[in-house]
């Protein structure tokens, strides 16, 4: 049974303890899945006694990004030339969203990143792919830096999913962003520790140069872009790059992309409106403002 929990402007929708990690899946048979919009799903989602849901209505918080800068001075982006999604080896704290059955990996839909957090197990993606009208989608794992079957930093349970009130009630593509909390029972350390993180930024311009790396789903190997974004609306952001199907839900915007690293500052993920886009070669991002600052505060307390 659920306990709905009223504090405040926020709702607590309880299941399980955050700190419950589920058992480590194991790498089965993999298979691709596609479909028109950005994300896509293999079966209907089904709640989890291992995850919990925290659905939060935006209000503004004071602080303006996470902890500790991962992104640095030596930042050497360039616009893509051509303007489409290459493939490439990967970047650690960039992973794949893959459905799990009886233990086994299925089919991946969806991307998403870790970012810098005192707990160092929080990975931000779109809600449309973690959260449907039938709830949270709770059989699922993520496998950072993903190519072609390998998976260097092995599979991570997703143990909780936290998505804004906005989302929940009515799918308002303004508010189409989840956190999700991430165990791998067989590590010793976070996530964090294994591959590094993102910083995550709020209020950032439009017009950012930005790299895009995403999962497309009819494909077992990771893409990259970088271009210039653009405004697409007072809440959303257009990322025209070619390459970008379905699958790459989630994927992150990333400024200031420390070359060494491959660290950087997310600012978006993609998602919004039309759920990221219908077009593979046009991208949206809600653009990050405070209430994902509210939302990633309740994620980090594990309410």
């Amino acid at each position: 049974m659920l306990l709905t929990v009223g504090v405040g402007t926020t709702t607590y929708v309880r299941v399980a303890d955050r700190s419950k990690a589920t058992a480590s899946t194991s790498a089965g048979a993999v298979s691709t899945t596609t479909a028109a919009a950005k994300a896509t799903t293999s079966a209907t989602p089904t709640k989890s006694a291992t995850t919990q849901v925290a659905t939060t209505q935006a209000t503004s918080a004071s602080s303006s990004s996470s902890s500790s800068s991962s992104a640095s001075s030596s930042s050497s982006m360039s616009v893509s030339d051509p303007l489409e999604g290459t493939a490439y080896s990967g970047t650690p704290q960039v992973g794949t969203l893959f459905g799990t059955s009886d233990g086994s990996l299925t089919s991946h839909h969806c991307t998403g990143s870790v970012i810098s957090t005192p707990e160092g197990d929080i990975v931000v993606t779109a809600a449309h792919c973690v959260y449907d009208s039938s709830g949270a989608e709770t059989d699922l794992a993520f496998v950072p830096e993903y190519d072609n079957g390998s998976m260097p930093y092995g599979v991570w349970d997703v143990s909780a999913v936290y998505v804004a009130s906005q989302w929940v009630s009515d799918r308002n593509p303004d508010y189409d962003v989840a956190f999700i909390v991430v165990h791998n029972t067989s590590v010793s350390g976070t996530i964090q520790d294994e591959v590094g993180a993102d910083t995550l930024a709020v209020d950032q311009s439009y017009t950012d140069l930005t790299t895009v790396v995403g999962y497309p789903s009819d494909t077992n190997e990771p893409i990259t872009c970088t271009n210039y974004t653009t405004e697409f609306s007072s809440t959303q952001l257009q990322f025209d790059c070619d390459g970008y199907p379905g699958g790459t839900s989630g994927s992150p915007f990333l400024t200031d992309v420390n070359s060494k690293t491959g660290l950087g500052t997310v600012v978006g993920v993609i998602g919004g409106y039309e759920e990221g886009g219908y077009s593979p070669d046009v991208s949206y991002s809600v653009r990050f403002t405070d209430w994902v600052s509210a939302l990633l505060a309740e994620a980090e307390k594990g309410q």
